[in-house]
């Protein structure tokens, strides 16, 4: 799972306007000295924005360095270096939001979700509100996900946590309205992701003609984001198989796993393609390995309808009761979850749960 987020500050857009607005008033009163400070801070905050100073320049430059490093997928070091900032910084909200993304890409999702409900408690931002509901979709929560999505958006209206909703209406079945959503994010959240969310919608919808065209157009945009150096291998290998593309798929999704061997959509890429050969001895072993890294994977791919004649065997039945197990249990330490009133840095310790997403940030 490829995930790309836009970030934008909120204070440096109240000094831009700050800026301005000197400038404005220099010009009503003509006085020079508000020339010179409005000029002064507007190039100030501009440069601020170039990533070139933000990771060399000022005390918040590790959190800046982490951020650059998780839209790189090297989530590993984006998580040792916001470990150091949030430990030098415990009240700054922009670094557990950070170190939340960082720890997600890892996979670690119930940690994960310790920091973005550290990053929420402080100060209630449509980014981390945005953050927390995504983990939260993954650890098979939608309706909580939703929640925090809605929470978001009605700080501020981003289109890409539109999009996010879509996907958490699709994840509870109520497929209008995502396809709804999910139309409406294709114009203005271009990315893979969105396009692969819809084709789903289609094909579960059975709407096989629109399942196709969407997969295409996922296919063609991963493409294109796999040679800018986004880890998007797996939406590629996915989006082939559903097209039949086999080869072509298989190739990208050992790409995939090559890069992260916890990657959930390279395995059930790879389950597909051993369902096709009829090979379910290769199909058992995938999806038990999907299993060990996230149960919520496993009970996806066994209750697709592409994999549901496997269900007719008891070694499969079987895996569905574990996944189904797995996932409750995970689900019933989400939700009883207690919010700590200081959340401590140093010997915080969750269950850790692997999802083989890859994080995929700009700011």
């Amino acid at each position: 799972m490829n995930v790309k987020f836009v970030w934008q500050s909120l204070t440096e857009l109240r000094l831009w306007f700050l800026a301005l607005l000197l400038l404005i008033a220099a010009g009503a009163t003509q006085v020079s000295v508000l020339v010179g400070l409005g000029v002064v801070l507007l190039v100030v905050v501009s440069l601020s924005y170039l990533e070139f100073f933000r990771v060399r320049i000022g005390p918040a430059r590790s959190y800046h360095q982490a951020v650059r490093l998780v839209r790189k997928a090297r989530c590993q070091e984006a998580v040792e270096l916001a470990s150091r900032y949030t430990n030098r910084r415990q009240r700054d909200v922009q670094g557990w939001e950070a170190r939340a993304l960082a720890v997600f890409g890892l996979g670690r999702l119930e940690e994960a979700l310790g920091f973005a409900d550290h990053a929420v408690s402080l100060k209630r931002r449509w980014q981390g509100l945005m953050i927390r509901g995504l983990i939260l979709r993954y650890l098979a929560c939608p309706d909580a996900a939703l929640e925090d999505f809605e929470s978001s958006y009605r700080i501020r209206a981003h289109p890409y946590t539109k999009m996010l909703m879509g996907g958490a209406f699709a994840s509870l079945r109520r497929m209008d309205t995502a396809v709804k959503i999910l139309q409406r994010s294709t114009r203005s959240v271009r990315l893979s992701l969105t396009f692969l969310g819809l084709a789903g919608c289609y094909r579960l919808m059975r709407d096989n003609y629109r399942a196709v065209k969407a997969y295409e157009q996922a296919a063609g945009r991963a493409r294109r984001e796999v040679s800018s150096g986004a880890p998007c291998a797996s939406i590629l290998a996915y989006s082939l198989a559903q097209l039949s593309k086999n080869a072509e798929a298989e190739d990208a999704a050992n790409a995939a796993l090559k890069r992260n061997d916890r990657d959930t959509m390279a395995l059930s890429t790879q389950a597909l393609l051993s369902v096709r050969r009829g090979d379910l001895d290769a199909v058992e072993s995938t999806i038990r390995r999907t299993l060990l890294i996230s149960p919520q994977a496993a009970v996806g791919v066994l209750c697709d309808p592409q994999f549901t004649q496997l269900l007719r065997e008891e070694r499969f039945r079987q895996l569905l009761g574990w996944s189904l197990g797995a996932q409750r249990q995970i689900v019933e330490r989400v939700r009883n979850r207690q919010l700590p009133e200081h959340f401590l840095s140093n010997g915080f310790a969750l269950t850790f749960v692997a999802s083989g997403a890859t994080l995929f940030i700009m700011n």
